[in-house]
């Protein structure tokens, strides 16, 4: 048997194995010409490179290759971009070609939700696979840290504007910002997906534990400070930015950035550190610097300029990576992330998975497989009892309708064009909205239809507009646009 073998092996099985004869930080370095005072090591597998120091020196060598891996619309797993990039760093390696790349950091939220890391899969993977996954060097916990400061020192103003007069906030150095309590463009983060802290009340207890308001919480990959970083191109950069962001808005609705509540520059020493990249490594030794991870759909959807500016210079091929879809990820790498670093690639790849391609085009809506279930079947059409977390065909909700109190319903189903399959017992029809396939539930036939994108998710139940009169309830107009009641 093969040293690594990922079809009877999990990852972190390889990630063990690759990992007892990994190539120490230091010996890394030396291999890449980087020197000592360039060095910021974090125990004997990983550290920083100084990025400054290391594209002064090398500032007058050419740029290597450009290479940016992107993929289709992905499903709610994903397709696999960062095991296409480490593999392609992987088999470049194997030809002898002096290679590296750049990915992202993943999130804690997926890392414990159903996705898992970001690591790659299989033989392309990327080691220390657990440090790698659970913080690194410690870029996220910065990112919480600066970000929820700048939300510390908004909310302490709001107190001190809510208990003392402009007098009394005067001899304190303050000025009063008018600070509107309901009109807050911040909420606090955690590195978890935290629904039960999506929406909060602070502020509980007497005058001098806050102002009571309602609050939130996000996830830190979410920040702007994340997507801050994944931009920046100097420390002068990355200071002027954190003391640019919104945090909130006074009663006439001017915005109150962090600059005027005097934080950005605390903001900027806590993430002094993170401006280094982090250099980790594949199973089979080629450098992969690992910096930043903002999610595409909120933000940029990209790891940092400077860690592609530093491998640019110490790589003949850097390969790197856009989040999300080729729609989003790749469109935000042209049009926000080449715009700002000037830097164009030479390359790009299109991750392309056959489940990807049944789930959005022959067998549209097929659920994807389960973690660890890939079987065709489960990839090829729906299973008879669907798959527990994911939306079936339709959702049904009854609504009383007042004259003949027989139930009507609002039926939530896929949008998607005519379609024949090889399967005769699957029909999609644009007409009706309709899916049938063998096992799912008939979705019921009412006055509305509703169509939703299949990628988006539909709430089990979804209140309808009422009309309150003397013991009747009415529904309103359909807000569908198709003048049923």
């Amino acid at each position: 048997m093969a040293k690594y073998d990922p079809v009877t092996m999990k990852d972190w099985q390889i990630a063990e194995i690759a990992e007892a004869e990994m190539i120490p930080f230091d010996e890394m370095c030396e291999k890449l010409g980087i020197p000592k005072d360039e060095r910021i090591p974090y125990g004997q597998k990983i550290g920083r490179v100084d990025y400054l120091k290391c594209l002064e020196r090398l500032k007058d060598k050419p740029d290597g290759y450009y290479i940016d891996v992107t993929a289709i619309t992905p499903t709610p797993l994903g397709e696999g971009k960062s095991t296409t990039s480490l593999g392609l760093i992987e088999g470049l390696g194997k030809r002898g070609v002096n290679v590296g790349g750049a990915l992202r950091q993943p999130s804690g939220g997926p890392t414990m939700n159903i996705k898992g890391t970001a690591a790659g899969g299989g033989i392309s993977l990327l080691i220390p696979m657990t440090e790698f996954s659970l913080g690194l060097t410690g870029d996220i916990n910065n990112i919480m840290n600066a970000h929820n400061l700048a939300m510390v020192a908004a909310t302490s103003r709001l107190q001190h504007e809510f208990n003392y007069t402009d007098e009394q906030l005067a001899k304190r150095g303050l000025k009063r910002l008018n600070i509107d309590p309901k009109n807050f463009e911040m909420g606090w983060i955690i590195d978890f997906c935290a629904q039960a802290l999506r929406n909060i009340i602070i502020g509980l207890g007497g005058k001098m534990d806050g102002f009571m308001m309602a609050s939130k919480f996000g996830i830190a990959v979410s920040s702007e400070v994340m997507a801050i970083l994944s931009v920046t191109t100097s420390l002068a950069d990355l200071k002027k930015r954190l003391n640019e962001i919104t945090v909130c808005y006074d009663k006439q609705g001017n915005p109150i950035t962090t600059g005027d509540l005097e934080v950005g520059n605390a903001m900027t020493a806590w993430m002094v550190p993170s401006i280094n990249p982090t250099l980790c490594q594949s199973v089979e030794g080629q450098p992969v610097f690992i910096h930043a991870g903002p999610f595409a759909n909120i933000a940029v959807g990209q790891s940092s300029i400077i860690a592609d500016q530093i491998g640019l210079k110490l790589f003949d091929y850097h390969v790197t990576e856009s989040g999300f879809g080729a729609d989003i990820g790749f469109e935000k790498f042209w049009n926000v992330k080449c715009r700002f670093s000037g830097l164009k690639p030479h390359v790009a790849v299109l991750t392309t998975t056959v489940r990807g391609l049944k789930h959005h085009g022959v067998n549209a809506g097929a659920l994807p497989c389960p973690p660890a279930n890939p079987s065709r079947s489960s990839i090829s059409r729906p299973p008879k009892r669907p798959w527990p977390g994911w939306k079936t065909a339709s959702r049904t909700q009854s609504i009383t309708s007042a004259p003949s109190r027989k139930p009507a319903s609002i039926r939530w189903s896929a949008s998607m064009p005519s379609i024949s399959t090889p399967r005769k017992s699957t029909i999609l029809s644009a007409g009706s909205a309709k899916l049938k396939a063998p096992g799912w539930p008939s979705p019921g036939i009412g006055s509305m239809a509703v169509k939703a994108p299949w990628n988006l998710r539909t709430p089990s139940s979804t209140p309808a507009r009422r009309k309150m009169t003397s013991g009747s309830c009415i529904p309103m107009k359909c807000r569908c646009g198709s003048g049923s009641n």
